[in-house]
């Protein structure tokens, strides 16, 4: 009678994943309007309105990976400076998912 082998397992590549990351993120905020025939009282008039600025606000996310892959999230909390400006901004944070392939 012939032996037989068990079938073949291939190894299973543990995942590594890097705890939970929180760090200061430093992101220039700014915005621009052209305002075309602007008219209050007297005559239309074209206007522009600018805001440029540089914030620091925190960053918070975690990422796992597998061989040449890497899955990562990142939360922006962008709005925690921007409540003393006069223009708030159109959003108040941002989520990233980055999805990275080593070569």
């Amino acid at each position: 009678m012939a032996s037989r082998k068990a079938p073949y397992a291939a190894p299973v590549a543990l995942i590594a994943s890097r705890p939970e990351q929180a760090d200061p993120a430093i992101h220039r905020d700014s915005w621009s309007e052209d305002v075309a025939g602007w008219q209050v009282a007297g005559p239309p008039q074209n206007l522009h309105l600018s805001d440029v600025y540089w914030s620091v606000a925190p960053v918070v996310g975690a990422s796992v990976g597998n061989g040449r892959f890497t899955l990562s999230y990142r939360h922006y909390f962008m709005s925690v400076n921007s409540n003393h400006r006069n223009i708030p901004p159109l959003w108040s944070d941002a989520d990233v998912l980055e999805v990275k392939v080593k070569f």
